[in-house]
């Protein structure tokens, strides 16, 4: 989720920052309100950033979602070696993410003590990132959007090979038939009593295609990227109504927790983190020395906030007004010098790694 080209847009290390602060304080906040009790005196205010404002959490997803969508196809421009590319993504993100797995599976030795709840099978197919593709569930919740985020390079890769990935027509057409799959879906089910199984996935699929609309928008000023980002945001705007049972109820919404409480939390996530990307990336600005910091670090504190955030509760039970400043306070903390520790000894040695490969790569081919 960083680039670390010299040229990069610095804004966008910002708006990362943004969107993992949001995800932090989401999970903080949540997983007090969700696991201590409706005893603690704070438990009302929990309730209401939760449950009755925007989806903080959902709102820095997406925002992750749409700066992936915005940066990935640049670093496929015409000329480009797919190898390189590969070799690029994969140091960027698995060394890390291999360490958090780690973490883990030894925070489930030690705090249960017992052997890990995880069978060998899954623990295999969450190396690859994408273990539901093997039939098995995250080893945390929290990496879901990982999934996501490995189509849409896959994606790009085939749209790349084929010459396709910068076109305004074909990412137009994509973004908005991936959008409209799933609310079609509810709509067939809903009329024709059908039971198509509903693909969430999809949706947020689209939202990392929109991101490329949107550079194609503003920074390249394509007018067919402008027009197919306005029809798509249009439709995403209705879609979401869909998607959230504002119609009609939806029990798979709820179920598979697209929209686990209000829909208007969701619908505002959404809404304010597309709204709040495209203003930024037209305005090309957005200057803050500590959310860029937070940025940097941004993939690392992702991975590893709710491990040490579980972690903290054997010490630290937030059940009370004061423990929970405390809590709140350590836990924001801890897991911001996590991040600093596993970007500086894990990710920043592991990409310099890829670029070697990467520079070897390149000077091999030009001895040929």
């Amino acid at each position: 989720m960083i680039n670390t080209d010299k040229n990069r847009y610095e804004y966008l290390d910002v708006l990362r920052g943004v969107a993992v602060l949001a995800v932090l304080l989401h999970h903080i906040v949540g997983y007090t309100y969700n696991d201590f009790g409706a005893s603690n005196p704070i438990y009302p205010y929990l309730k209401i950033f939760i449950e009755q404002s925007v989806d903080w959490g959902r709102f820095g997803v997406v925002l992750f979602f749409l700066i992936s969508g915005f940066i990935i196809p640049n670093s496929l421009k015409q000329g480009s070696l797919l190898k390189t590319f590969l070799i690029s993504r994969f140091f960027r993100l698995y060394p890390a993410y291999w360490i958090a797995m780690a973490l883990i599976l030894i925070s489930e030795l030690i705090f249960r003590k017992a052997d890990t709840q995880f069978s060998v099978g899954q623990i295999t197919a969450n190396l690859t990132m994408i273990p539901k593709a093997f039939g098995y569930e995250e080893l945390s919740r929290v990496f879901w959007t990982l999934f996501i985020e490995i189509i849409f390079y896959i994606c790009c890769v085939f749209l790349f090979k084929f010459n396709s990935l910068n076109k305004p027509n074909v990412i137009g057409v994509i973004a908005v038939v991936l959008g409209l799959i799933t609310p079609l879906t509810i709509l067939v089910n809903h009329i024709y009593g059908a039971h198509l199984g509903l693909k969430f996935i999809l949706f947020y699929l689209s939202f990392l295609f929109a991101g490329n609309l949107v550079r194609m928008s503003f920074v390249d000023k394509n007018k067919i990227g402008n027009n197919w980002l306005i029809i798509f945001s249009v439709l995403a705007f209705f879609e979401l109504l869909v998607l959230t049972g504002v119609y009609f109820p939806v029990a798979e919404v709820i179920n598979k927790e697209f929209c686990k409480f209000s829909p208007y939390s969701i619908i505002g996530a959404f809404v304010l983190a597309f709204g709040f990307f495209i203003a930024i990336t037209k305005a090309q600005t957005l200057k803050s020395t500590l959310m860029a910091k937070l940025g940097q670090i941004s993939y690392s504190l992702y991975l590893m906030h709710m491990i040490f955030l579980v972690a903290l509760t054997h010490v630290i039970k937030p059940n009370n007004t004061i423990n929970f400043m405390i809590y709140l306070f350590f836990g924001a903390l801890i897991c911001y010098f996590a991040a600093k520790l596993s970007y500086r000894f894990i990710e920043q040695p592991a990409v310099n790694f890829g670029k070697k490969l990467i520079q070897q790569q390149i000077y091999t081919l030009k001895k040929v």
